[in-house]
């Protein structure tokens, strides 16, 4: 097994850990705090995306420019000078957003949320909220560096020691010692520390050896142009993409908590937190992908960029496409299995499937985002979001005040569709020789094969009465579903040749 084989068997191992325990705790969770309290975790999460715009794009400027850099000793010392001011950036933002969102929470978030709560528990969790956060978005330029040098398996074992931490360490101390919402706030705060801590540590080191790393400045090497004028312009387009991103995704979701009940919102919050299986599979290769695609780009090596894009986008089509049609048809038996509770699986059952397509088709957006970045061409793909976004973040508001969390979970899954199809459509068909073929030979005829089978699979005799049986036969039908999907694209290779970048240089 090669090296690059290791690393991403150890990411996709300890994200599958990561997704699979949160998962597996949200029942026990539930039980130790109630359906409302935990509507705050879910009012958490939302209010975490929300103040992620807060990046504003430096994140990835970051991992880029460091990249980039690294071409000789002059570009790297360069990048440092940039680097600490935005640092300081960073640590000015991360002060204030602590100082006034415990502002906020006194005057705000007990008249906001639709709750019967106490109103100090209230409020010193969501005072712990924006803490939490603060350390998570000072730990952003530090995340940048080790991601630049590709130190994934750094990066990789902080956040499994912040997720065992935060998750089935609190679960086990608040059962054992009776605890309540309060500690889990403060754990994670705990967490967070740690982890923020970590990472500075860690990335400090590799940006002062950095330094004797770089080559020195020869005559005959090209210079690339890192002037703050073009970082600036890129780190803007990211940075509005960034807030029409969180815009989008959570503008339905922060309506929800207004316009719903708490315990409403809950379940929802469940649905929502089952999705979070797709984070297996995108955050490790989002993580793996961006800084290889860009170093393969600007190494002019189009042939291994277009390999590793094209064989990692038919890989998630394997594994995404059968998981959403078998979820169309098996969300109610799947939420029982996993909470054992009847009510919660049919409400929740309304929600999962559409937010799971809407899941799967951002994911495929964001290859389009990974293929514009790495090329350092933004532009296009911010003007085609901003209309985008136009459009929906109000219908997302009106949609959530009238039709609630079944609206709003169609909405998202067919406009997320309808985005990737066109815009995603349209740039695989500019940069690459036949692109469209992985629209109408992959993904088209993938979800009717998955649909057509996961339709006729209901058909057959389930053992309700004994959840593991239960368990056990549809994961077997489920298996059958992803074996389909693996013939299907393993036949369509045979046939046509690999998608390839139709560029050479630009």
């Amino acid at each position: 097994m090669n090296k690059q084989v290791k690393i991403l068997t150890y990411i996709y191992s300890v994200r599958i850990y990561s997704a699979l325990i949160t998962i597996i705790l949200i029942p026990i969770l539930i039980d130790i705090v109630g359906l409302e309290t935990y509507g705050l975790i879910g009012f958490f999460t939302v209010l975490q995306a929300c103040l992620s715009i807060l990046d504003a794009g430096l994140g990835s400027v970051i991992t880029r420019e460091a990249i980039i850099s690294r071409k000789n000793q002059e570009t790297y010392k360069k990048f440092n000078i940039l680097y600490k001011k935005i640092v300081m950036f960073f640590l000015v933002v991360s002060f204030l957003l602590a100082i006034i969102g415990w502002w906020i929470s006194e005057q705000y978030s007990a008249s906001w949320l639709n709750t019967q709560l106490d109103r100090g528990v209230v409020v010193f969790c969501t005072t712990l909220m924006f803490w939490i956060f603060a350390l998570r978005y000072m730990q952003g330029p530090s995340r940048s560096i080790l991601l630049s040098n590709e130190s994934q398996v750094t990066l990789t074992t902080i956040n499994l020691f912040s997720i065992t931490l935060s998750q089935p360490l609190t679960i086990f101390l608040m059962k054992y010692f009776n605890e309540g919402i309060e500690f889990y706030f403060s754990m994670q705060l705990i967490s967070s520390a740690i982890s923020c801590a970590l990472m500075v540590l860690c990335s400090e080191k590799i940006r002062k050896t950095g330094l004797l790393l770089c080559p020195p400045k020869e005559n005959n090497i090209e210079l690339s142009d890192t002037s703050v004028k073009k970082i600036i312009g890129f780190a803007l387009q990211l940075s509005t993409l960034s807030i029409l991103w969180v815009l989008v995704n959570q503008s339905d979701k922060l309506a929800l908590t207004k316009y719903s009940t708490l315990t409403e919102y809950g379940i929802y919050s469940v649905a929502v937190s089952i999705i979070s299986v797709l984070a297996i599979l995108s955050d490790p290769l989002n993580q793996y992908l961006q800084p290889k695609l860009t170093r393969y780009y600007h190494q002019k090596n189009l042939k291994a960029y277009s390999e590793l894009f094209s064989n990692s986008l038919i890989f998630i089509f394997i594994v995404t496409i059968p998981l959403s049609a078998f979820l169309v048809f098996y969300s109610k038996d799947i939420i029982f299995i996993w909470s054992g509770n009847e009510t919660l699986s049919v409400k929740a059952a309304n929600y999962l499937p559409w937010l799971f397509i809407g899941g799967v088709f951002s994911i495929y957006s964001n290859f389009v985002f990974l293929l514009l970045y790495s090329f350092g061409e933004l532009k296009k793909h911010t003007i085609v979001y901003a209309l985008f976004s136009i459009i929906v973040i109000p219908v997302n508001i009106f949609v959530a005040k009238k039709y609630f969390g079944e609206g709003t979970s169609i909405f998202f899954g067919v406009s997320s569709a309808f985005l990737f199809l066109l815009w995603g459509g349209y740039n695989f068909a500019k940069f690459f020789i036949k692109g469209l073929r992985i629209i109408y030979l992959y993904i088209i005829p993938l979800f009717l094969i998955e649909l057509i089978y996961f339709k006729f699979s209901t058909k057959f005799q389930y053992e309700h009465g004994v959840k593991w049986i239960l368990f056990v036969q549809l994961f077997l039908v489920g298996f059958a579903g992803l074996v389909f999907a693996l013939v299907h694209c393993m036949l369509i290779a045979k046939r046509v040749s690999q998608i390839s970048l139709k560029i050479t240089d630009k």
